[in-house]
């Protein structure tokens, strides 16, 4: 069998780690597979990139121009941090699907930004199977990668929350009724969604967009001999961690996102009786700005799984405060 993996860049986060773990599983298994990005962050042969000429990129410029003139009014009113709000087209689209190779199978990922969905779903060859694994909701919703406390995707969204916007006609309204033309038109038993959760697959029924298309839960799988335990002492020294400390570590893509829970974590701690012997630990891109009563040690963006795995070997207490969340990889 022949499978495709799309997924916007390969290592970045974690749902690009999981599709990239997914790949490499697949080859193991002996399947011919590989990943195609938009943004290679590997020197691995079996990803490959997407790359746009100069005339390709001029091309698709005018033929997005007018999407920034759609999202400029919301720049001011939509408030800070939110996670990225999406369109469902993209600058690579007609070279995204001009350079994909036969398959059987196309797995999709997160694509944001990459896979262009009216012109996808309008080119996949009618015998290529299509799998869908859903990291987040923006598969579902106008934009929003995560709906929080809005339900307004199981409608038909509009005024929403997260583009500081009371008009039900307004853009995210517009990418929804327009995501719905994109499935409307694709057969049902072509179609299966992925959840790796229990909880995502209930957002997908709720949901008007994709509640007719079957659904499985397969949760993500981990690398048992890359994350294992080691050393709590020995890992602390390798990575110039205290020994003499209580370390509590909070984990995230994307450090300052709000629904990660990193303010709530710090409100947490602001109760801690006797917080004396106790060191705040994160790990993720963009060093949090909010103050922490506690001593608090950021460090930063860590590529290499065997690293991450020590990181949390020398931790005492792992916490997830997360507002909204798929299974992340640090669960």
């Amino acid at each position: 069998m022949k499978v495709i993996h799309l997924c916007t860049t390969d290592i970045k986060g974690g749902a690009h780690r999981s599709a990239y773990r997914l790949h490499h599983s697949l080859l193991q298994m002996g399947l011919d597979s590989t990943i195609w990005v938009a943004e290679k962050r590997t020197d691995d042969p079996t990803v490959r990139s997407i790359k746009l000429n100069w005339f390709e990129y001029l091309n698709s410029r005018l033929r997005w121009r007018h999407l920034p003139i759609k999202f400029i009014r919301y720049w001011k009113s939509r408030p800070e941090g939110y996670t990225v709000f999406s369109d469902h087209r993209s600058l690579r689209g007609k070279a995204l699907m001009e350079s994909l190779p036969g398959c059987d199978l196309i797995n999709l990922h997160w694509v944001s930004g990459f896979v262009d969905f009216p012109l996808f779903f309008r080119k996949l060859p009618s015998n290529t199977k299509l799998v869908w694994t859903l990291h987040d909701m923006n598969a579902f919703t106008g934009g929003c990668h995560y709906a929080l406390d809005c339900d307004a995707f199981t409608a038909a969204c509009g005024a929403c929350p997260q583009l500081g916007s009371n008009n039900p006609k307004d853009i995210s309204n517009s990418i929804w009724h327009q995501k719905k033309e994109v499935y409307r038109g694709f057969e049902y038993h072509n179609l299966r969604i992925i959840t790796p959760s229990h909880w995502m697959k209930k957002q997908v029924q709720d949901s008007t967009l994709l509640n007719q298309f079957p659904i499985s839960v397969i949760p993500y799988g981990v690398d048992l001999d890359v994350f294992l335990p080691h050393d709590p002492n020995q890992s602390r020294l390798e990575l110039n961690l205290p020994l003499d400390k209580k370390i509590i570590l909070f984990v995230a893509n994307a450090v300052k996102i709000t629904h990660k829970g990193f303010g709530i974590l710090t409100r947490a701690l602001d109760q801690l009786e006797n917080s004396e012997g106790v060191l705040l630990v994160s790990l993720g891109s963009g060093k949090p700005v909010m103050s922490v009563s506690v001593p608090h040690l950021h460090l930063g963006h860590f590529r290499d799984n065997h690293q991450i795995a020590k990181v949390y070997s020398a931790a005492d207490i792992f916490v997830i405060p997360s507002l909204q969340d798929n299974l992340p990889n640090t669960a």
